[in-house]
């Protein structure tokens, strides 16, 4: 019945090769669930302790494979629609930076427009 035992071992061996090779690949492009929650909570711990005065909540988690392999968490101001801040952050959880000159221009922005109401 079975007439080539190692055309068959080798058969099986390739499939799963190229099984795996399909999910890694899909998931450099994708990403996967569990990293963009220790993304998020990376980013909010970060947000947290590095910028206690202003107010922040997330809003948006993205996912740039082919750009740049990190997720970059968008945050915005409940109170001030115009305030918001990117924090990038790899898949291991590492955060990379975020764009707190433009945040806190914004800030600034609306602290003096706050002053005149």
């Amino acid at each position: 019945m079975h007439k080539r035992p190692l055309h068959n071992v080798l058969t099986v061996l390739g499939m799963m090769a190229v099984f795996c090779l399909g999910w890694w690949v899909w998931y450099v492009l994708n990403g996967s669930e569990a990293a963009e929650q220790r993304a998020v909570r990376t980013a909010e711990t970060y947000v947290d302790t590095t910028y206690p005065e202003m107010e922040l909540v997330v809003t948006d988690v993205t996912y740039l494979s082919l750009y740049d392999a990190k997720y970059y968490v968008l945050f915005a101001s409940p109170s001030h629609v115009e305030a918001e801040l990117w924090v990038r952050v790899t898949r291991a959880g590492d955060v990379v930076d975020d764009n707190i000159g433009d945040a806190t221009n914004v800030s600034r922005s609306l602290d003096r427009r706050d002053a005149f109401d």
